[in-house]
């Protein structure tokens, strides 16, 4: 798909790539002036009423978006493909992104392919996509706290994200727990022996945390996959030596299932996550971002 490649990149990017940034809406600008004069004016005078102003006209411009989200001057196109699936990042009005894809749906037919309009679809930044078994998404007005007497609200950009009831409906399929997560034993490796049983369990946590080494939200993936799976393991143990209990299996055996090599992985260990993945300065500054997923293939 080399020429879809080249037809994006030379043809839809700048076309829909204008404007230095998106525009303030007005009333927002003259809420934010209003509270810098009141705010200017209170170091001045130390008039406790001219900062109650400002900070009620800061909180009242806090409350709108902070920039234009259909601003006409202003749009970001940003592409990616892994074989016949790929993704459009779109930042501007909706009816442009429907003008993307009909456009691409339309250079497609032209080189002997077809866009399958059953796997792809428009939705808001806010809500995402899968791509590539990623939760791609863009949460808005979140909330960080730089000081302990400081709150502000940013957007943090891009995210990406493991699909945790993916996971654990794909855990559920494989029979280490049910779909709401909760643990079970997986008895067909009753008859290994504890070296082979937790040398499993350990292969299943690495693969998904290996894949997932750069979600953001990796600390509560790992959390919640080593407890479905020890306690998966620690039910298979108990079985198995007729320890009755989970919490008899831990006592025995520790918090890790063993020892030295045959055990559980430390997830809080620093060099077992790797290299975390980074997002381009670009990409993590998209504030409004329309995604476009779509899946190609060869017409019958």
């Amino acid at each position: 798909m080399n020429d879809f490649d080249n037809f994006v990149d030379n043809s839809l990017t700048p076309l829909y790539t204008r404007g230095k940034a998106q525009r303030q809406p007005p009333e927002y600008k003259t809420l934010m002036s209003r509270s810098n004069y009141f705010s200017r004016k209170y170091k001045k005078t130390k008039n406790k009423i001219d900062l109650d102003k400002s900070k009620d006209l800061r909180a009242r411009a806090q409350s709108l978006p902070s920039v234009m989200p259909d601003d006409p001057l202003f749009s970001r196109l940003y592409y990616t493909r892994y074989a016949d699936d790929w993704l459009i990042g779109f930042t501007g009005p909706y009816r442009d992104a429907v003008i993307i894809r009909n456009l691409c749906k339309d250079f497609l037919s032209k080189i002997g392919l077809e866009l399958n309009l059953d796997k792809t679809f428009i939705s808001k930044g806010s809500e995402g996509c899968i791509f590539l078994g990623t939760k791609i998404h863009v949460p808005l007005n979140q909330e960080r706290f730089k000081k302990a007497a400081l709150k502000s609200r940013a957007n943090l950009g891009v995210r990406l994200n493991a699909p945790l009831t993916r996971v654990i409906k794909k855990l559920a399929s494989a029979g280490y727990c049910d779909k709401d997560g909760r643990s079970k034993p997986r008895m067909a490796l009753y008859a290994s022996d504890k070296e082979e049983i937790i040398n499993i369990y350990s292969s299943v946590y690495r693969g998904i945390l290996n894949y997932y080494s750069f979600s953001d939200n990796y600390a509560r993936l790992a959390l919640s996959l080593f407890s479905i799976l020890r306690s998966s393991a620690s039910k298979v143990l108990a079985a198995k030596y007729k320890l009755h209990t989970v919490r008899q299996v831990l006592l025995k055996y520790g918090k890790f299932l063993g020892k030295d090599s045959n055990k559980l992985p430390d997830y809080k260990d620093p060099n077992f996550r790797g290299m975390p993945f980074k997002t381009g300065k670009l990409n993590s500054r998209v504030s409004i971002f329309s995604v476009l997923k779509g899946k190609s293939h060869h017409k019958i």
